[in-house]
């Protein structure tokens, strides 16, 4: 088993064991099963899927950190984190329109634009997420967590 904590700044998103954890790196996805070597990456948006047993949990995330710590411990530090089955597609499609729609006007600095770009990025991720989730919603509880439909 693999002890993984999720953290936002805002609250911890999650933290139990798990069976693996697969997550979104800058340099694709990886997924951590018990014994994974020791390893520091960088957190991409994108989806992070939690395994325990036949329960999955899906969640999209943002920018952040992952430390794969000896012993089976994972920890991972995002910006944001929500549960796929809690996302609000409408919502989501709206800032991600938003942000399109900023980086078309005139940006005044770099800063600005990556500002800009990280939000257009999260809502992305956010938006792929929760489309890709939306037809299982069915009659899941508020965390996501559902058997494995393959």
């Amino acid at each position: 088993m693999i002890r993984f904590s999720l953290i936002t700044p805002e609250k911890t998103a999650y933290t139990g064991e798990c069976d693996s954890v697969s997550l979104p790196t800058t340099t694709g996805q990886i997924q951590v099963l018990e014994k994974h070597e020791p390893l520091v990456s960088i957190l991409a948006p994108g989806e992070l899927k939690i395994v325990k047993g036949d329960e999955i949990t899906y969640l999209a995330v943002s920018s952040g950190f992952i430390e794969v710590r000896p012993g089976g411990e994972v920890v991972v530090l995002a910006n944001t984190a929500e549960v796929a089955t809690d996302i609000d597609i409408e919502r989501a499609e709206q800032a991600r329109v938003r942000a399109r729609e900023l980086v078309a006007g005139k940006v005044t600095s770099a800063a600005e634009y990556a500002a800009i770009a990280g939000a257009m990025e999260k809502e992305w991720a956010r938006l792929k997420v929760g489309r890709k989730h939306f037809s299982k919603r069915g009659p899941l509880g508020s965390m996501g967590v559902r058997p494995d439909t393959k």
